[in-house]
């Protein structure tokens, strides 16, 4: 019980965090993306936040999970999963971008996509 209970905190801990990320990501990575060879320094560190957000919530999804089989499948259960799914997929993408952004001149290609005004909303 007080595994779901740290649990739940947790998550309203996460979400917070991962706006307070993606302002973090358009306002600062973005920017430093598109400057030749800092680029390159930008992309590699969005790669390590990328990794690292995508290893974390596979943790979490996983723990979840677990806990979902020991205890009974609940909604807050499934909830949880859901936020964790969009983390990966966030953490994925970030990957994605960071890959483009450390190849010189390919990291403008991500300028045209951030001027569209066409962003994913990850987390809601």
């Amino acid at each position: 019980m007080a595994t779901a209970t740290l649990l739940r905190e947790n998550d309203t801990f996460a979400l917070d965090l991962s706006k307070n990320c993606e302002r973090i990501e358009t306002d600062f990575f973005n920017i430093l993306g598109y400057i030749p060879v800092v680029s390159t320094v930008s992309g590699s560190a969005r790669a390590l936040y990328a990794k690292t957000m995508v290893i974390t919530s596979l943790f979490l999804y996983a723990t979840t999970w677990i806990q979902s089989l020991v205890n009974g499948e609940t909604p807050e259960h499934i909830s949880d999963r859901a936020i964790y799914q969009k983390f990966i997929v966030h953490g994925v993408a970030n990957l994605i971008r960071a890959m483009v952004e450390i190849i010189p001149i390919f990291h403008l290609l991500t300028i045209p996509y951030d001027l569209s005004g066409k962003r994913f909303s990850y987390i809601h």
